[in-house]
Parts: structure tokens; C-alpha cells; sequence
């Protein structure tokens, strides 16, 4: 059977979603725009259009120019399914720290040996009586003919 075999790799290390920096007090961000609009909710961020007065500025930090700049009409800085946002240094720092927080209180939880997954699946449990009597049985379609 033949073999393939990748000798390079051009674009290993390339990834349109970075950016070169960040602009001063500011943190750049690609957000998805309907899980955003429909589910989340922006919070913090700001998508960028490009009828701001600083969209020179922002756009000058990322490391790709964007392709879709008003394909549907509304502004936006597009990047596929993903939108340029903006958002305060200050509030970034913010969420740094209560993500750190967290993480430091869930790591302190499973040394003590407290089980969160068999928690949450008791809580689960108390709420639906036939999710014990149903057990998952799992099986697949391959090499079957």
C-alpha cells in the first residue's frame, strides 16, 4: 500500500485568528455571533464595525486582514461565522482572575477528594427516577455486515 509522507508543512503555523497585539487599555477578541445573539449574550465584549472611528487602529493588530468586512450589510468585521470584538483591559483582568480563582478552588475540592462529577450526576439522579433504571449501552456500526 502506498505511503504519504509530509516533508513541510507551509501553513503549520498559521492561524488567521491571532492577532499581532493588542490594542492599548484593550483586549481583541473572535466571538461566534449566533451562539452570542442567541444564547449568551455579549456581556463585556463589543463587536467591532468597521464605521468606528478606531477601526483603523483595531485592525491594524491583526495579524491577517479580514475577508468578510460587510458581506450582510451590518459592519461588522467577520472572520466566517466569527466576529472582531473589544473589550477593556480592565475587565479581562477581571475575568483572568475569576477563572484563576475557580480553577484554584476546584483543584483544592479534588485533593480533599470531594467527587464534582459524581455530585452533579446525583443531582441529576434526584430529578429523574428513570435515569438509574436506564443504564447506556454503547456499540458501534463498524465491521458490521
Amino acid at each position: 500500500m502506498p505511503k504519504v509522507e509530509v516533508l513541510d508543512d507551509r501553513y503549520q503555523d498559521h492561524n488567521p485568528l491571532t492577532f499581532k497585539s493588542h490594542p492599548a487599555g484593550r483586549r481583541l477578541y473572535w466571538a461566534n455571533l449566533r451562539w452570542r445573539s442567541e444564547r449568551k449574550g455579549w456581556g463585556q465584549l463589543r463587536p467591532v464595525r468597521s464605521t468606528d472611528p478606531d477601526f483603523k487602529e483595531i485592525t491594524s493588530h491583526l495579524a491577517e486582514a479580514p475577508l468578510d468586512l460587510d458581506i450582510h450589510g451590518d459592519n461588522l468585521v467577520r472572520r466566517g461565522d466569527m466576529v472582531l470584538c473589544v473589550k477593556s483591559e480592565e475587565e479581562a483582568v477581571k475575568r483572568r482572575d475569576r477563572n484563576y480563582s475557580r480553577a484554584t478552588r476546584l483543584t483544592r475540592e479534588l485533593k480533599k477528594g470531594k467527587n464534582l462529577v459524581d455530585e452533579e450526576l446525583s443531582m441529576v439522579r434526584a430529578k429523574d427516577e428513570d435515569l438509574e433504571a436506564t443504564k447506556p449501552t454503547f456499540s458501534h456500526e463498524k465491521g458490521k455486515k
